[in-house]
């Protein structure tokens, strides 16, 4: 199986812990992964694989953390990028306190399938539970991707 690659856009570290968090659950079951802070990785990379996870959270009134404005604008005027081969999971961190709640994960979500991208599973926007959301969708993502022809 060719890698899967997981992408966190984090403020406070929440969302990278996660993420390698997933990274570790997909090595354990024998899925290869190449795990990245969207700040080391160029929207063309998306072009490389055929399976994205994208774990966001929502910094201020809905913008992407400091970390992920480059990559984040980048996808958002790169109308034109072709993402029709990439199947993607977003996990969305937010705070439903605020107005804007998990905007920087429903856009990720958005602006990837306005490409062409296939979600796998719904976006999950959660809120200050983590662990219950994030079990069950850790266990979909490797549920699906073991189902997949070797």
């Amino acid at each position: 199986m060719e890698p899967v690659l997981i992408l966190y856009a984090s403020q406070t570290g929440t969302a990278e812990e996660l993420a390698k968090d997933i990274n570790s659950q997909l090595n354990e079951v024998g899925i290869p992964t190449v795990c990245n802070d969207v700040y080391d990785c160029k929207i063309s990379a998306l072009k490389q694989y055929t399976f994205c996870l994208l774990l966001a959270s929502t910094w201020g009134e809905g913008e992407p953390p400091d970390d992920a404005e480059e990559f984040y604008n980048a996808l958002e005027e790169a109308k034109e990028l072709d993402l029709s081969q990439l199947r993607f999971a977003v996990f969305g961190l937010g705070d439903s306190g605020y107005d804007e709640f998990n905007e920087c994960g429903k856009n990720f979500d958005r602006m990837l399938a306005e490409r062409g991208g296939q979600r796998m599973l719904p976006r999950v926007d959660c809120d200050i539970d983590i662990d219950g959301p994030f079990e069950i969708w850790g266990n979909q993502i490797i549920e699906q991707l073991r189902a997949l022809p070797a």
